[in-house]
C-alpha cells in the first residue's frame, strides 16, 4: 500500500511539473544590435492553442508581467484549427496588448482554419492593437535607432521539406521562394528580426539575410528523451533537426520555443510548456 501510495505521488509531482510553463532566459548577443537596444526584451508566446492556464489565464500572464518585456511576439498557432471559440486565446491577448507592444503571425494551424473564422480572428486581434504581420516588415524605433521586425507565413505544402527525401521535388523553400513571398534579400545595415512559424528552413531565413529567427511548431518534439531532444514533429518526421532551443548557421541565429500548448495529436511528456525571454545584448 506505502508502495503504491509513494507511486501515485511520484506521477502526481512529475504531472505538476511538467504541466508548469517554464521561463527560459536567453541572451541574443550580436555586433550588429544597435546600441540603443542593448538590454531589449522580447517575449515569445507560440503554439498555445487555446490553452488556459489558470483562472482566465492568470498564471500565464503574471509570468509575462514578471519579464517586463519591451515587446511581446505570438509566432502562430495560438488557436487550433478545429476550435469553437476563440475568446480564450482573445482574452490573453488583450490583456498583453493592453500594456505591451505585440506583434502576431500566423502558424499552419490558422492557416487552416476556414476563411471567414480567420479573417474574424485577424480583424479581432487588430482591434486589440496587436500588429499582424502579414509578409510584411515593420521598424521597432529606440532613442533614434531601430531594428526591422518581418512576420513571415508560406504555404502549407512546405510545412514538410520534402527535398530531404527526394530533392527533385519541387516543394523546397528555398531562397528564390522566400524572395517571392517578402522581396528582395536584406542588403541593408541594421538588425533583422524575422517571425515565422516553421523552423525547417532555418538556412533559407539565414541566407536570406535575417539575424535572428523566432519560431515554434515543434512542439519540442512532443516527447522528449533526456540527452537526445524531440522525438517526433508534427508531420511526423522523426527526431527533427530544429527541435527546440537555439541554434546558430554562420553568424545568423534562431530560436525555437517548445510552445504552450499540445497540438492535433494532444501529445506532450518530459517536455514542459515553455515561454521565452529574448534578450539582446551588442
Amino acid at each position: 500500500m506505502r508502495k503504491w501510495l509513494l507511486f501515485l505521488v511520484l506521477i502526481g509531482g512529475m504531472y505538476v511539473y511538467f504541466s508548469r510553463v517554464e521561463v527560459t532566459q536567453i541572451t541574443i548577443k550580436d555586433d550588429e544590435i544597435p546600441s540603443a537596444f542593448d538590454g531589449f526584451k522580447i517575449v515569445q508566446l507560440t503554439d498555445l492553442h487555446n490553452k488556459v492556464y489558470g483562472k482566465n489565464n492568470e498564471m500565464l500572464l503574471r509570468e509575462i508581467t514578471k519579464q517586463s518585456p519591451d515587446i511581446v511576439v505570438m509566432t502562430g498557432d495560438m488557436v487550433s484549427t478545429l476550435d469553437k471559440s476563440t475568446a480564450p486565446f482573445l482574452h490573453i491577448a488583450e490583456q498583453i496588448a493592453k500594456t505591451y507592444d505585440t506583434y502576431y503571425i500566423v502558424g499552419n494551424h490558422e492557416q487552416a482554419m476556414p476563411l471567414a473564422a480567420r479573417t474574424q480572428l485577424v480583424t479581432d486581434l487588430k482591434k486589440l492593437g496587436i500588429t499582424v504581420l502579414d509578409n510584411e516588415h515593420t521598424k521597432i524605433k529606440r532613442k533614434q535607432q531601430e531594428i526591422t521586425l518581418s512576420g513571415m507565413w508560406f504555404n502549407l505544402r512546405y510545412y514538410r521539406d520534402i527535398s530531404q527525401d527526394n530533392d527533385t521535388l519541387p516543394y523546397h523553400f528555398s531562397l528564390d521562394t522566400m524572395q517571392e513571398v517578402m522581396g528582395e534579400p536584406i542588403h541593408e545595415e541594421g538588425y533583422h528580426i524575422l517571425l515565422t512559424h516553421n523552423p525547417v528552413y532555418f538556412e533559407t531565413y539565414a541566407s536570406f539575410g535575417y539575424d535572428l529567427t523566432l519560431a515554434g511548431h515543434m512542439h519540442g518534439g512532443m516527447i522528449r528523451i533526456p540527452f537526445v531532444g524531440g522525438v517526433v514533429s508534427p508531420e511526423r518526421d522523426w527526431f527533427p533537426l530544429y527541435d527546440a532551443g537555439l541554434y546558430q548557421h554562420q553568424d545568423k541565429q534562431m530560436y525555437v520555443s517548445r510552445g504552450l500548448g499540445s497540438g492535433t495529436l494532444k501529445l506532450r511528456l518530459f517536455n514542459r510548456p515553455e515561454m521565452t525571454t529574448l534578450i539582446l545584448q551588442k
